[in-house]
């Protein structure tokens, strides 16, 4: 049997592959998109692909004189889709991932987020 932990909307991001003058993991949450929290847990929303792993501007690549450039925004959905739905929406679990478009390393979903854990086991 394995357990997947979701996740909930607050959930911590992490995207890694970024110079490390510009701070090689950039941090970021899972934000409601859609503005449907069809399932809460103690009022946090469970996040779905209608909503997005969110990481504010952060730095791509290094200047000349050594500091960081090609700052962006990314708001991305893990490439995972578990067979659990929300209203036709994929949910989204901890340790689900995609790529950052323009480091190439990798964004996933840290932790749970909100004050408890949700658990699917299945087999």
């Amino acid at each position: 049997m394995a357990t997947d932990t979701l996740a909930l909307v607050g959930a911590s991001c992490e995207a890694t592959g970024h110079p490390s003058v510009c701070g090689e993991t950039a941090s970021g949450t899972v934000q409601d998109a859609d503005n449907a929290a069809a399932v809460t847990l103690d009022g946090d929303g469970l996040a779905t692909h209608g909503d997005r792993m969110h990481f504010p501007s952060h730095g791509h690549a290094v200047s000349p004189t050594g500091g960081c450039t090609d700052y962006q925004t990314h708001d991305l959905v893990p490439d995972q889709s578990p067979p659990i739905t929300v209203d036709g929406n994929p949910v989204m679990r901890v340790g689900d991932s995609t790529t950052d478009p323009r480091s190439g390393g990798t964004a996933s979903i840290v932790d749970a987020g909100g004050t408890n854990a949700l658990t699917h086991t299945h087999g």
